[in-house]
């Protein structure tokens, strides 16, 4: 019988242990995208969110801005009842003003958020990617170092 370590990569403990590394970097490697995608999916679904809302309140402004149209028209044609005097047009005039108001701060709040999202995004990709890049730096470096170990130990298994 031969005293040399047995090289089967089932029982060799020196395989396995690599094999436990590579698991550990790459189920680490997994978590963060899967994290990264889950920030991101919350913060398009955000975004989707506010983007119909908008389109339900541009849609409302559209059907009001409509009907003051049409009431502003008949008013001018004089078809509309004496029961509508020019007060009653100048506070519908003033309620459609201040729906406008109210309708362009809300349509200007979400870009705000929006923009304070984006930037945070772009903050964590940014980190992101300088992680994947020093992991990267990490595993070319261990690579170098198996790659030597490897060349050091076949001459020292040949002698054996």
């Amino acid at each position: 019988m031969s005293s040399r370590p047995c090289l089967c990569p089932e029982t060799n403990p020196v395989v396995m242990a690599e094999r436990r590394v590579e698991c550990t970097w790459k189920r680490h490697i997994s978590e963060q995208l899967k994290l990264r995608d889950r920030v991101q999916r919350q913060a398009f679904e955000e975004i989707i969110h506010q983007y119909n809302r908008l389109v339900g309140v541009v849609h409302l402004q559209a059907v009001l801005s409509e009907r003051y149209q049409i009431r502003q028209h008949d008013v001018q044609r004089g078809t509309r009842d004496c029961s509508e005097t020019p007060s009653r047009s100048h506070a519908l005039q003033q309620e459609m003003v201040q729906m406008r108001i109210r309708h362009q701060e809300e349509l200007t709040e979400p870009r705000r958020e929006e923009g304070t999202v984006t930037a945070h995004l772009a903050q964590s990709v940014i980190e992101l990617n300088n992680q994947i890049q020093q992991k990267d730096k990490e595993i070319q470096s261990n690579e170098a170092k198996m790659l030597e170990y490897q060349q050091i130990a076949s001459p020292a298994r040949l002698s054996s």
